[in-house]
């Protein structure tokens, strides 16, 4: 459906789920500028919409322009405060633009709506490993693990704190656990290969 069709449909007929339906397929295609104007079509009838901000939020990230998405993952989140996606995605944005406070509260946030979530715990223990909080950080690599062992993205930075403290046994066994079809493996391999066989 042509952009001029959907804004005929949508004036009419205020069909608000069909637009976000294809504005996600638009998305889905790599066609931001079309996702984009549907979506501003929706707020321009319904300002507050939460999925519609979340959506222009989001495509204000993939393309880089965190500092735009910032207000609208905010105003989502303002208008679904229950949805721990739209607090993980504030926080990509707030600490894309070096709001760090406001990015480990909105990941805090999003961690406390789906406590077993490993992604929730890897961007809190990312944000804490950046801001020197290693204690803490090991403790949510470490839990986001428990969650799913096979969830590898927290290996190597949990292994590069557990080095750093005079852990390396420790951290080779975090390394050796990821896989090698892993994205992670070939920089695993490399800081293997810096540890040595200690």
């Amino acid at each position: 459906m042509d952009v001029g069709a959907l804004e005929r449909q949508a004036t009419d007929n205020q069909d608000v789920a069909r637009a976000l339906s294809v504005a996600r397929e638009y998305s889905g295609r790599q066609e931001a500028r079309k996702a984009e104007a549907v979506l501003r079509l929706i707020l321009s009838g319904h300002p507050e919409h939460p999925e519609a901000l979340h959506e222009l939020g989001v495509i204000a990230l993939r393309s880089g322009r965190p500092e735009l998405a910032v207000p609208l993952l905010q105003r989502a989140v303002a208008g679904a405060p229950d949805l721990w996606t739209y607090h993980s995605n504030l926080g990509v944005a707030c600490r894309a633009v070096g709001r760090q406070t406001e990015a480990l509260a909105a990941y805090r946030e999003a961690l406390r709506l789906n406590p077993q979530s490993p992604a929730c715990h890897h961007n809190v223990a990312n944000l804490l490993r950046q801001t020197g909080d290693l204690d803490e950080a090991v403790a949510h690599y470490r839990q986001a693990l428990a969650a799913n062992p096979d969830y590898h993205p927290p290996r190597l930075p949990l292994a590069e704190i557990l080095h750093g403290a005079g852990r390396t046994a420790e951290a080779r066994r975090e390394l050796k656990a990821i896989p090698a079809t892993a994205p992670e493996a070939k920089a695993a391999a490399e800081a293997l290969a810096r540890m040595g066989n200690g």
